[in-house]
């Protein structure tokens, strides 16, 4: 299942894209990217290591949108994908998690705050433009 996505990013790029043959592709995608969610939700909420890693099975995911077969709850799950992606580097930076604060951590928090901000505003924007009310709460 990791590998849908790689294999369906390659058929985009080489522009062989056919909706049928595609299918069950962009399902196994789908259900892959909930896989890294819930497993990287779980690993943090309980303070484990997540197991499943931004690799090749998650990067450009943003792609799918581009995809005929792509729905509209597909923004949402790009989104957070994106999201948790940036969470995780700014996770493995920190570690290990023991011992001091030291002065590379505060670098790697600015860092990801402009990551973060950053995020935040793409996908404001393109919710907003996508429904009327999406981009009135924003963030003081």
């Amino acid at each position: 299942m990791h590998r849908a996505w790689p294999k369906l990013l390659r058929r985009m790029k080489a522009r062989k894209i056919d909706s049928v043959d595609d299918r069950n592709l962009v399902i196994a995608t789908r259900t892959w990217f909930c896989l890294y969610l819930f497993e990287h939700q779980l690993s943090y909420g309980t303070g484990r290591p997540a197991v499943l890693k931004d690799d090749e099975s998650i990067q450009e995911c943003r792609l799918l949108l581009q995809h005929p077969l792509a729905i509209e709850d597909d923004m949402r799950l790009v989104s957070t994908v994106e999201l948790m992606a940036i969470r995780e580097r700014v996770n493995n930076a920190m570690l290990p998690i023991e011992g001091p604060v030291r002065e590379e951590h505060f670098t790697r928090l600015r860092d990801a705050d402009v990551e973060f901000t950053n995020w935040y505003k793409v996908w404001d924007h393109a919710f907003s433009q996508k429904y009327e009310d999406a981009g009135t709460v924003h963030p003081l």
